[in-house]
């Protein structure tokens, strides 16, 4: 499908993008996980430089049947 891009995520990274969207915070998502916060942090981190701007991670991102 055009317009969209697919952005590979590891399986936590993409835990991680659930539970965001959902609108858990960060010591939440450490805990529902079993991880440290300062894990989720990162992330968190590595899905925002992975994404162009904040306004796409509120999209869901295109699986591999686009």
């Amino acid at each position: 499908m055009q317009g969209h891009r697919r952005i590979e995520l590891t399986p936590r990274e993409q835990e991680v993008y659930d539970l965001l969207q959902q609108g858990l915070k960060h010591k939440e998502i450490a805990e529902k996980l079993g991880i440290s916060l300062q894990r989720v942090g990162a992330l968190h981190k590595n899905l925002r430089l992975r994404i162009l701007n904040k306004q796409e991670m509120r999209k869901p991102f295109c699986s591999e049947n686009c």
